[in-house]
Order: structure tokens, then C-alpha cells, then sequence
């Protein structure tokens, strides 16, 4: 069993990914050139050394890096096939913009980073766009997402290499945080389900989801390695920015998780009382904080009545998502937006049969004694399910974080449940087929 590393060589490893973050876009984009191709692939060998670095650094372990090596090489080929396939088979002989079939958020999100680039151009790298001139929400981590492509070159394509470090770096940050609590067998299902978690499985669009995700899957670790206080102020700095910038609501859910941590490691009654109700006032702030962050329109939007009332249909709707899947090419040849919702499919497949094995062996799994990353994940999910405007990808973002719980409870059994979801949404797709569509969203909106 390897010795984990402690906060300071954790720290330390994370500053040097961060400054190689900074540095390396530079170094590759001197050798960058406008064609298109090779703009991808100075984008892709560029992000590609830094996951080697980061893994290497933090697992130090040769068959980690191997694998996350390996991993990164099949996600861009997933990305690529699935982007000329589905959106624009010609994107090497263009210019490497955003298709104009795309929908306006889409196009925006593009014309955004344009903005952000100009801006630096005229005022230098550590100016901002004013939130009132920029056209996207969240865009401070847009900011920290331009940064390597100002270099690199700001190209459609050139983002998903971006996209496919963030998540399997996300991926080692779990692996190493919990393999030594975690049998060998099942810290294999969480590497490889987390490395290859259906959210992130095409990689060939402009999001901020899996680099967020990353951010806070640091922050979680540090969390878990701090142990005296200047350690856990850090640990919540980074933890809390991470999850702000990604959703602001998700600020409130670092300290109730935080807070859950740190009362269920109270013995003494006096002081378990205390930290409660500091916890409380703690929660209270953050909350009145995001409130004034949002406008008023997302927060009279996010949570309303029916959000709760129908909460148990939703559980089940939003853990599958998008449906019916044979909707899948007509929606394709509407929008080529639409080509990303096949990963929602796999993804509520996998989503399903995590329900089910969840349902069907409660006997065996425990709901007391969770983790930070637990209740942190589950905290995210509820907020995705009681939000009116619910989306699979919210609820994922959580689902991800409880992964290292579930496949510790539930282990290889986990492949039967996959196997039974399948089979069950198909047939549920031809029965709705059949009966001509579903329509049940509006119940909760």
C-alpha cells in the first residue's frame, strides 16, 4: 500500500500543474501554426503532457499514468470521430469557428471567448470583461478556460483536449483519495467508470462542467488531507472557489458538506451542539451570498412547489434523462446540437442502474457515516432534481462525487444492474414509441 501523500506534497504537486497550466500553452503555441489540424494537435500534445505530469504526480504510480495516458488517447479519437461524424465533417478544411447551425447558446458561448481573447489583446491578461458586456453566466472560470487557447489557438476542436485532461485528472484525483480505503477490485470500477463517466464521454464541445468538475475534485482533496487550520482555510479557499465559479448554489452545498465533516467528528456533546449551530450561521451567510450573487429571475426560477411534490417522479426522470432515445436522429438532423445528447443516453443508462443496485441491495449499503465527497455529491444531486429547470448534467456532476461510496457498497454486481437498465429503457423506448410520446416535464416547471 503506497503512502498517501500529505497536504503540503499534495499542495505542492497542485501548484506545479497549475504553473505548468500556465506555461505550457506558451511553450506549444510558439510552435502552433493557422491550419486547423495542427492546431488541434499542438492542443492535444500540449494538454496530453500536462496530464502525464499530473497523474504522474499525484498517483506516482506507472500503470496509473499508462492507463490515464491510453484513456486520453480513445477519448479524443471519440471526441473527433464524433464531432466530423454528427456536426461538420469538414471542420480540418475550415477555419475551426463554430458551425452556424449551432443554437445561440452554442454560438455565444464561442463568440465569448473571442471577447475574453480581444480584451487581453488591448488590456492585458489580467483584465476581466465587465459581467454586464459578457454574454455567458460564470464567466470568471470562461476566463480561466480561455487563458491556454490564446496561445493554442481558439478553435472549436481545440477545447476538447481541454475537456479530456479535466476529466480524467478529476478521475486520478478520486483514485488517489480513495484507493487506499477502497479494495483493489472496486477502486478499479471507480477508476475506470470515472475516466470514462458518460458525462464526459464527447468531449468535442466548449463547457465549463468538466473543468469544474476537476477544480473541485482538488479542492475535495485537499479538504481530506488539511489538518490544522491554516491547511482548511486553503482547503475551503480553493474548495468554495472551485464550486462557485462552476455553480454559484454549489458554494452552499461546500459548507454543509464541510460542516457535516467536521460535526460528525465531534465526540464531546457540547462542543457537537456548537458546531452545529456554527455550521448553521455558516450556511445562512453563503446562502444570503449566492442570493445577492444571482439575479432575481434564477433564484424565483430554480425551486418552486411542484419541484417537491412530484420530487420522486423526478428522481426517476432525471437520473435517465433525455427520452425517448429513437428521438436521437431526428433531433441530429434539426440541430447538430443535439448529437451530444447520445452521451445523456448512456449516461441515464448508467444513471439507472445505479437506482436499481442502489434499490434492490439496501440491505447492504449504508447511508450513515458518509464523507465530505458523498455528501457533497448528494447534496449536488438534490439540487438538481428539486430545480425547475432540471437537467441529467446537473444531477451527474453530483452522482460523480458519490461514485467512490457507491462502488465501495456495491462493487462488480454493479455490471448486472447495468445490464438490467439497458434492457429495461429499451423496451420503455419502444412502449413510448408505440404509444406515440411522453410528455411529463411540465409537471415541475
Amino acid at each position: 500500500m503506497q503512502k498517501i501523500l500529505n497536504f503540503r506534497e499534495y499542495a505542492i504537486r497542485i501548484i506545479i500543474v497549475v504553473l505548468s497550466f500556465i506555461y505550457l500553452p506558451i511553450l506549444f503555441g510558439s510552435i502552433s501554426g493557422d491550419s486547423t489540424l495542427v492546431s488541434y494537435i499542438i492542443a492535444a500534445l500540449c494538454f496530453f503532457l500536462l496530464l502525464i505530469l499530473a497523474v504522474g504526480l499525484v498517483l506516482r504510480d506507472g500503470k496509473y499514468v499508462r492507463f490515464y495516458a491510453i484513456s486520453y488517447i480513445i477519448q479524443l479519437v471519440l471526441g473527433v470521430v464524433h464531432y466530423l461524424y454528427f456536426v461538420d465533417a469538414g471542420y480540418f478544411d475550415g477555419n475551426g469557428g463554430a458551425t452556424s447551425s449551432f443554437w445561440h447558446e452554442f454560438i455565444t458561448t464561442f463568440t465569448s471567448i473571442e471577447m475574453i481573447h480581444d480584451n487581453w489583446r488591448q488590456l492585458g491578461l489580467l483584465s476581466m470583461v465587465p459581467s454586464d458586456e459578457f454574454y455567458v453566466t460564470h464567466r470568471e472560470i470562461w476566463h480561466i478556460i480561455a487563458y491556454p487557447f490564446y496561445f493554442l489557438g481558439h478553435k472549436w476542436l481545440n477545447y476538447a483536449p481541454l475537456n479530456a485532461f479535466s476529466s480524467l485528472f478529476a478521475s486520478a484525483n478520486l483514485v488517489f483519495l480513495f484507493r487506499n480505503r477502497i479494495d483493489s477490485e472496486k477502486i478499479k470500477y471507480l477508476r475506470n467508470w470515472t475516466a470514462f463517466f458518460p458525462l464526459f464521454l464527447f468531449n468535442d464541445w466548449m463547457w465549463r462542467d468538466a473543468f469544474g468538475l476537476m477544480l473541485m475534485s482538488v479542492g475535495i482533496v485537499l479538504v481530506y488531507l488539511a489538518k490544522n487550520p491554516i491547511a482548511k482555510s486553503i482547503a475551503f479557499v480553493w474548495f468554495g472557489f472551485g464550486a462557485f465559479i462552476q455553480r454559484t448554489m454549489y458554494f452552499v452545498l461546500v459548507g454543509g458538506a464541510i460542516g457535516y465533516g467536521y460535526i460528525k467528528k465531534q465526540r464531546n456533546g457540547v462542543l457537537k451542539i456548537l458546531s452545529i449551530l456554527v455550521s448553521l450561521v455558516i450556511l445562512f451567510v453563503l446562502l444570503q451570498f449566492t442570493q445577492e450573487t444571482n439575479d432575481e429571475d434564477y433564484n424565483s426560477g430554480y425551486i418552486n412547489s411542484m419541484s417537491f411534490i412530484t420530487l420522486p417522479i423526478k428522481i426517476v426522470f432525471g437520473l435517465i434523462g433525455p427520452f425517448p432515445w429513437v428521438q436521437f436522429f431526428k433531433l441530429v438532423e434539426h440541430n447538430p446540437a443535439f448529437a451530444w445528447q447520445l452521451g445523456d443516453y448512456i449516461l441515464g443508462t448508467f444513471q439507472f442502474g445505479y437506482l436499481l443496485a442502489i434499490i434492490f441491495n439496501y440491505r447492504n449499503i449504508s447511508f450513515k457515516n458518509l464523507d465530505v465527497c458523498t455528501i457533497f455529491g448528494f447534496g449536488i444531486m438534490l439540487s438538481g432534481f428539486v430545480t425547475s429547470q432540471m437537467h441529467i448534467g446537473y444531477i451527474a456532476e453530483g452522482l460523480y462525487f458519490t461514485l467512490p461510496w457507491f462502488f465501495n457498497s456495491v462493487g462488480s454486481i454493479y455490471k448486472r444492474f447495468f445490464n438490467i437498465s439497458l434492457f429495461v429503457l429499451v423496451i420503455l423506448n419502444v412502449v413510448v414509441l408505440t404509444m406515440g410520446g411522453l410528455s411529463i416535464s411540465s409537471l415541475w416547471k
